[in-house]
């Protein structure tokens, strides 16, 4: 019995000689000050709906690895070619976006952790926007420093305490649920126009097909969008309401295109103070070429031969912009179907009339494509009479300006 009440006595002594420390330590868990280095090693990412500085909002905590791998809902819609130009962790946070953009977050937290600098946010965000045609080139965002808290499970989930994260906030407008609503609309509608192909179409007739769809059935219209364009649902005109801008434009042939399983993915020039410029880049049968549904009207017929007409899978020759982020894009040496006939200095000593006529004869007597270094308008127009004098038709021309300063000369023969 003495025994008994002596261990009682021993054990009594030891929880009152340890009781502060335990209840201490106990508080100092709860109060957040006793986090594991590698719990404060973990990145975290947040994303909310709303006004992000509302004390109110509230704010939905991951860890970074989670989008590590995540495929997001609708990205077989989209290309890879910019997510491969992004190393792992912008590759993280691209995957993160994609899931704050189809779930209508357009407050996306980043801890610092994952990300060394603030400017890596609008880069990676330009990257999906250059992939998805469900994100158009023409979205707003403001970006910054942030502190927030969100909870962290300590003592094997026996408490739960506050973790600091250091990062920086992004704010997309264009992820706002009303406008991810439009650009399901509008992917319904692609899927339409996808299955209503003639079945049993080569890849290239389905290219060229939706490409004509692009450009001859949705009008650019300049003005449409006024003092809009940061924030407009330039997918859902150009599929819904069949008018849009260029941006438009390249999202619906980007789109139709992923849809029917030929990769596409969208291109910009360098930004300037000028009007910027959308268009794609498409590929068929491993090759990768230009495409500019933007570029139609009466410089881009589609004639048997050429199919959607020069505009369709150009060559990087025949594109009038610079190209921002060129090196993430492949060279594309030659055109699929509009190759250059032939390359001349100028039109003197008939050099024109004299490389127009095998190349007419190798087109089915339908065009012509030649590049000349420098010109003289009046020698060419001669030169083009006689052509028509020699064919009996009219012979119908167009003075196309290269990236390097030259010009290509389209011509058409018509029968009269």
């Amino acid at each position: 019995m003495k025994k008994i009440l002596c261990l009682l006595l021993c054990t009594v002594m030891v929880f009152s000689l340890c009781g502060c420390t335990v209840m201490d330590l106990a508080l100092e868990m709860v109060m957040g000050s006793s986090l594991t280095a590698e719990q404060e090693a973990i990145p975290r990412l947040g994303f909310s709906k709303g006004e992000l500085f509302d004390e109110e909002e509230k704010i939905e905590y991951f860890r970074a690895e989670e989008f590590a791998d995540k495929q997001a809902k609708y990205s077989q819609y989209r290309g890879r070619m910019h997510y491969d130009s992004l190393d792992e962790n912008e590759q993280t946070l691209y995957h993160a976006l994609e899931y704050a953009m189809e779930n209508g977050y357009n407050n996306i937290l980043v801890d610092d952790l994952l990300i060394e600098d603030l400017e890596t946010l609008p880069v990676v965000l330009e990257m999906l926007a250059l992939d998805s045609p469900l994100l158009e080139q023409n979205y707003r965002y403001e970006y910054g420093d942030f502190t927030s808290y969100y909870p962290v499970e300590v003592w094997d989930g026996l408490y739960e305490t506050n973790a600091k994260l250091d990062g920086y906030y992004l704010n997309v407008k264009s992820f706002e649920q009303v406008w991810w609503d439009k650009k399901m609309t509008a992917l319904e509608k692609a899927v339409d126009i996808v299955e209503g192909l003639p079945k049993g179409q080569t890849t290239v007739e389905k290219a060229a097909a939706l490409y004509r769809f692009a450009s001859e059935e949705i009008t650019y219209d300049a003005d449409i969008y006024g003092d809009m364009k940061a924030v407009a649902p330039y997918l859902y005109d150009g599929l819904i309401n069949r008018k849009t801008q260029c941006d438009g434009k390249a999202n619906a042939l980007s789109l139709l295109l992923n849809i029917a399983g030929i990769p596409c993915v969208e291109k910009t020039d360098p930004p300037s103070e000028e009007i910027g410029h959308t268009w794609n880049l498409l590929c068929i049968d491993g090759k990768w070429y230009n495409a500019d549904a933007t570029a139609s009207g009466d410089d881009n017929p589609a004639s048997p031969s050429m199919t959607g007409g020069i505009y369709f899978a150009f060559s990087d020759l025949l594109c009038g912009h610079e190209t921002d982020n060129a090196s993430i894009y492949p060279d594309v040496p030659h055109g699929l179907l509009t190759t250059i006939d032939a390359e001349i200095e100028n039109g003197d000593d008939y050099a024109y009339y004299k490389a127009a006529l095998p190349a007419f004869n190798q087109h089915h007597r339908e065009w012509c494509l030649i590049l000349i270094e420098h010109y003289d308008e009046e020698v060419i127009s001669e030169q083009v009479q006689d052509l028509a004098d020699y064919y009996l038709c009219t012979v119908r021309y167009y003075a196309l300006e290269t990236i390097d300063g030259r010009t290509a000369f389209l011509a058409f023969l018509e029968e009269d």
